[in-house]
């Protein structure tokens, strides 16, 4: 009977792991497109709700947790690999809050190293112990996250070369919008928007099929 509790205690925990490690995904990757990422496929499966989306390219790559399952073959060595991502996830969530602490919402040092010790103590505690692991199985995640981190950092720096090249061969925005401003413009009802590296949409799809329909 306890072993029947365990498999269905054990089942529920992992469908609902799996649920948030599902939605983080797809969240975290339409964070990271364009400037952290390669441009991906985003489709919004909601009509009022922004975050609600479906990412193909992220769902098939999920794919692949089945084949690294297969390839450990047993929980043990998996465990392995389990502790050095959770634990090392910790400790790079807690660096990263410290960070914004203290640039961004300017926290004073000594609450933003309380902060670091209290958290970040415990959780370098936790990842040192874990480090032994790294041979069995452990090397796994660390892999991919050296893949990752390669990758977004080289495609990060190349927008910004590339950016940089057409600000110089073409100017920038705000130089353009003042001698816009001091020309003579020919203006046309309706809205038109220009996706441009160096700025953001303001508009949504709905706010744009409205300005098209009601010029005024």
């Amino acid at each position: 009977m306890s072993r029947l509790a365990s498999v269905i205690l054990a089942t529920v925990a992992t469908i609902i792991a799996s649920q948030a490690a599902i939605s983080g995904a797809f969240s975290m990757s339409r964070q990271a497109v364009n400037w952290l990422s390669p441009t991906m496929d985003v489709r919004h499966t909601s009509r009022r709700e922004a975050g609600q989306i479906y990412m193909p390219a992220v769902n098939w790559r999920f794919r692949r947790v089945l084949a690294l399952v297969l390839t450990f073959r047993s929980s043990s060595r998996l465990a392995n690999a389990y502790g050095i991502a959770v634990t090392g996830t910790f400790l790079t969530t807690t660096l990263m809050l410290v960070v914004l602490a203290r640039i961004q919402w300017r926290w004073p040092i000594w609450r933003v190293g309380l902060m670091g010790v209290v958290f970040g103590g415990l959780e370098l505690a936790f990842f040192s112990g874990n480090v032994v692991k790294v041979v069995d199985g452990g090397w796994v995640p660390l892999g991919i996250a050296a893949l990752l981190f390669t990758v977004m950092t080289t495609w990060h720096r190349g927008r910004e070369l590339v950016t940089a090249r057409r600000v110089e061969a073409e100017g920038s925005v705000a130089d353009f919008l003042r001698e816009l401003a001091a020309s003579d413009v020919l203006r046309v009802p309706g809205t038109a928007i220009f996706p441009h590296p160096r700025t953001r949409p303001s508009l949504g799809a709905s706010r744009q099929r409205r300005a098209e329909q009601d010029p005024s």
